[in-house]
């Protein structure tokens, strides 16, 4: 790793399960994963990034992009 990087993130991928039920999930745990009652949704796919030393910012003076927060959905057109 260089010197220069803070934070170095290879590979990463997230997957949510999404139940149609809240119930489901009762059922989903006690199907011991013979039956599957979620769908699943993959958020993020093999992204890498690296965020070099001063990016991350501290206190109000936050330039890294991941940390600032997205725009209110009711908030756009």
């Amino acid at each position: 790793m260089r010197s220069d990087i803070a934070i170095s993130v290879r590979n990463l991928t997230k997957t949510y399960r999404l139940f149609g039920h809240p119930g489901d999930r009762i059922k989903q745990f006690f199907s011991l994963g013979l039956k599957q009652y979620h769908r699943e949704f993959t958020a993020l796919k093999d992204v890498s990034f690296d965020i070099k030393r001063g990016e991350t910012g501290n206190g109000n003076n936050n330039n890294c992009c991941f940390a600032q927060p997205l725009p209110d959905r009711k908030a756009l057109p």
